[in-house]
C-alpha cells in the first residue's frame, strides 16, 4: 500500500517533499512498478503538484524544492504528460485543449486546400479519421473543465463542419452540424463517460472504476421511489468547484440524470446506439 499523507495549507511545500523523501512511499511505487513489469526511470519521472489556485499560491518555495530518486534531483513542473494528454497542476485541461486545437487547426488547414478535389464522402472520412479522433481523444479527462476551454473544442468541430459541407464563414453552423449527425463536444464528453457509468453499473468496468462508483441502496427497508429506478450514490462534494467536476462526482450525477429505458438497456452497443440519440436530441433540442 502506497503511503499517503494530507499536508495542511500551513505546511510549506519543502516540508511535503522532505517527508515523502523519507517515507516509504517512492519504495512501494517502485516495487509495484517492477512487479507489473515496468521501471521507474528517475531521468524520466516527473513532479507535478496538483491543488487550487489559492492552495497552489502557498506553495512560494516550489522552484526550490525537489525530490531525490537514484540520484537524480526532479524539479516540479506545471505541467505533464501521459499517454499522450497535458495534465496542469490546475486540472483544468487548458494545455491539453490548447494542444489539440493547435494539431486540429493545421489539419484542417491543409484539408481545406484540397478540398475541392475531394468528394463528400472521401472528406468526412478524413475529418472523422484525423480531425473528431483528436477532439475526442481521452476527453473523459476535460469532465467538469470551464465552458470557456472547451468552446474553443467546439469551434475546431464547427471549422471541421464547414470544410466537409463546404460553408462560408457567416453560415449558420447548427443546420450542419444536425446534417451530419454530429453531437457537440460538451455531449460527446458525456457520452464517453455515461458509457463508463453504464460498465460500471453492470460490473463490466475494470476494478479501479468501479471501487469508485457505488449502486443507490435504501439505508433502511423502507420501499423508496428511487429504489427502482437504478440510480447510483451522489457522494457529497466539499469543493464545489474541484470535487464537484471529478470522475466520482460527476458520473453518477450523469448516470440518474438518464431516462429509465435508457439505463435499463443491458446491451453495451445497444446502449451507445440509444445515448447517441438521446444526446444528439439535447444537443440541438429536438
Amino acid at each position: 500500500m502506497i503511503d499517503k499523507f494530507y499536508p495542511r495549507i500551513e505546511y510549506a511545500w519543502t516540508k511535503c517533499l522532505q517527508r515523502i523523501n523519507r517515507s516509504r512511499s517512492l519504495s512501494d511505487i517502485r516495487l509495484w512498478m517492477d512487479y507489473n513489469l515496468l521501471k521507474l526511470n528517475g531521468e524520466k519521472t516527473e513532479v507535478m503538484l496538483v491543488g487550487t489556485s489559492q492552495m497552489l499560491s502557498h506553495c512560494s518555495d516550489i522552484t526550490n524544492s525537489s525530490i531525490h530518486l537514484d540520484g537524480v534531483d526532479i524539479q516540479p513542473v506545471d505541467h505533464v504528460r501521459n499517454l499522450g494528454c497535458l495534465m496542469d497542476k490546475l486540472l483544468k485541461g487548458r494545455r491539453h485543449i490548447s494542444k489539440v486545437c493547435s494539431s486540429v487547426y493545421l489539419l484542417l488547414r491543409d484539408i481545406s486546400k484540397i478540398r475541392h478535389k475531394l468528394n463528400f464522402d472521401t472528406c468526412k472520412l478524413l475529418i472523422n479519421g484525423l480531425i473528431t479522433s483528436r477532439i475526442d481523444y481521452c476527453n473523459g479527462m476535460l469532465c467538469g473543465a470551464p465552458k470557456i476551454y472547451l468552446s474553443r473544442l467546439q469551434k475546431m468541430q464547427n471549422m471541421a463542419c464547414r470544410v466537409i459541407l463546404k460553408l462560408g464563414k457567416y453560415d449558420h453552423i447548427s443546420h450542419g452540424l444536425k446534417y451530419l449527425h454530429w453531437i457537440k463536444v460538451t455531449e460527446r464528453i458525456e457520452f464517453k463517460l455515461c458509457c463508463y457509468a453504464h460498465q460500471c453499473y453492470y460490473s463490466k468496468a475494470p476494478p479501479y472504476l468501479q471501487e469508485l462508483i457505488q449502486n443507490s441502496k435504501p439505508s433502511n427497508s423502507r420501499s423508496l421511489r428511487s429504489s427502482g429506478r437504478m440510480m447510483m450514490a451522489v457522494s457529497y462534494s466539499k469543493l464545489s468547484t474541484v470535487q464537484s467536476g471529478s470522475f466520482v462526482h460527476l458520473v453518477p450525477r450523469l448516470w440518474n440524470g438518464l431516462p429509465y429505458k435508457l439505463k435499463n438497456t443491458k446491451d453495451y452497443i445497444a446502449f451507445k446506439k440509444c445515448l447517441k440519440t438521446y444526446l444528439f436530441c439535447k444537443s440541438h433540442a429536438l
